[in-house]
């Protein structure tokens, strides 16, 4: 059964979202039961107020009755109608939203019968010219009705105000019960989500430990038999299925070269006698395969990847392992036959940015090919030596960037690949001939041998500095 893969990216994506819904939920909860508890204090305290209005609205009921009766003007009369009217509306408004407890709905009763009663007779006392003894009984007796309803008023807004306040008390008990049960509950799930992501950093900070001391190791020229085993992580599984191909065709290489090595040196041995340039075309497929991959650029772009994955840049390392990858495949499949123009450019391309990667911005190169050449057959590994030779040069000389210049055209039926760069050059020929090292050797003799004198490879060193190679090759022929 295949093992189940996990995107790291995706993991993090969900970590942000549990993370923000998370903060959402509990930022949700808080509002939601603050604004539930300042809702039920805003009733609590709106109620408590409108029986302190009621009490007001009594007082200056009393006080609009006795002004009345030592001055029955009219705006007086209507001062009064107004403050019964408000106390009308009032106690209407009490008795539909007061918690209506049998004792509440008592006293409001009472305090209505009153206030109905003192409305009656206060209207039949102002419309009498001369008041009689019974009348000012009434009136002392309306007085007496007053302090009643004042009291009344009073021991209903105390009444009230500590119901009121139970509810409020046993509300906030009980929000306050669930806003911990909640909170529990959200701290346990984000110290799960915690304890996972701690697991889920620790898995991928081993594993990719775990890979750079195997990258490490075979950059020293370690022969590792066994593979990368795979992760839970896709990006990190990219990196070992990547890792160990390139392993394997490294490994391949080195047999083959051994095998084919063996080969040649025997076939040498046999045909010591044989023609000259049977001879030189022996020696110069040796020194093909011996110069094809520089061991030492190997376990450079080996430390480079190294690099690369300690920084957990997974797709530049991807990038690298394939380039090398390819550049082994290529050396591999195309020991000395023709390849297309087209091939060859890719691998230098390759080979520039593994060099790229490692100088940075030490290195700049530009490749400048017309289309119409590319598909233009071309022995294979004549135009990295002339880069690599370049930087090997060029690179701790120039005090600025190494720039290099590739550009492949056609001139008077011949193919002419160049090659400048701006290091310090050579005043000679015959000094640079001496310091270009066995890969311009190779590509020198493989291009006598293949095209005899009809291909040409020449060396200028200008007088402002850098080096300019040219190799130019027929259009047409057909050479062996």
């Amino acid at each position: 059964m295949k093992k189940k893969q996990f995107s790291l990216r995706s993991q993090l994506y969900t970590s942000f979202l549990f993370i923000f819904i998370y903060l959402l939920l509990f930022t949700t909860f808080s509002f939601f039961i603050n604004s539930s508890i300042s809702t039920h204090f805003n009733s609590m305290l709106m109620r408590t107020g409108q029986f302190a209005k009621l009490l007001v609205l009594q007082t200056e009921v009393h006080k609009s009755f006795e002004l009345c009766l030592r001055a029955p003007a009219k705006e007086n009369i209507g001062a009064y109608l107004s403050l019964n009217r408000s106390l009308d509306d009032l106690l209407i408004t009490l008795e539909n939203d007061t918690a209506n407890t049998e004792k509440t709905d008592t006293y409001l009763r009472v305090i209505r019968n009153m206030q109905n009663y003192q409305l009656k007779s206060s209207f039949e006392l102002f419309g009498l010219d001369n008041l009689t003894p019974e009348h000012y009984e009434e009136i002392s007796y309306l007085s007496t009705l007053f302090k009643h309803m004042n009291q009344q008023v009073q021991e209903l807004a105390v009444l009230e105000q500590g119901f009121n306040m139970e509810i409020y008390s046993t509300y906030y008990s009980k929000v306050s019960s669930w806003e911990s049960t909640a909170l529990i509950i959200l701290g346990l799930i984000f110290l799960i989500f915690g304890v996972f992501i701690i697991f889920t950093l620790n898995g991928i900070l081993t594993k990719t430990t775990n890979l750079i001391t195997a990258a490490n190791t075979f950059s020293e020229g370690k022969v590792i038999q066994k593979d990368f085993p795979l992760s839970d992580y896709k990006e990190l599984n990219d990196i070992s299925l990547a890792f160990n191909t390139m392993k394997k065709d490294i490994n391949h290489y080195i047999e083959e070269l051994k095998k084919k090595s063996e080969l040649e040196i025997e076939y040498h041995r046999e045909h010591l006698e044989n023609e000259k340039k049977d001879k030189m075309l022996k020696q110069a497929q040796l020194d093909l395969l011996r110069s094809q991959i520089n061991p030492h650029f190997l376990f450079n772009a080996l430390n480079i990847i190294g690099k690369s994955a300690v920084l957990n840049d997974t797709e530049t390392s991807l990038e690298l392992i394939e380039s090398i990858s390819l550049i082994l495949r290529y050396t591999l499949e195309h020991p000395n036959e023709l390849v297309s123009l087209k091939e060859e450019i890719n691998i230098v391309r390759s080979y520039l940015f593994i060099q790229k990667t490692r100088f940075s911005s030490r290195l700049s190169f530009h490749i400048d090919v017309l289309d119409k050449l590319l598909d233009y057959q071309v022995p294979p590994m004549i135009i990295q030596p002339l880069v690599e030779n370049s930087i090997k040069h060029g690179i701790d000389t120039v005090g600025q960037s190494l720039d290099i210049a590739i550009t492949v055209s056609e001139e008077d039926n011949f193919l002419v690949i160049s090659v400048v760069d701006n290091g310090p050059g050579f005043e000679t020929e015959e000094k640079y001939k001496n310091r270009k090292g066995i890969g311009m050797t190779n590509v020198k003799q493989r291009l006598k041998l293949r095209y005899n004198n009809d291909a040409s490879i020449k060396y200028q060193f200008p007088d402002i500095g850098g080096t300019e190679v040219t190799i130019k090759l027929p259009l047409d022929g057909e050479y062996s």
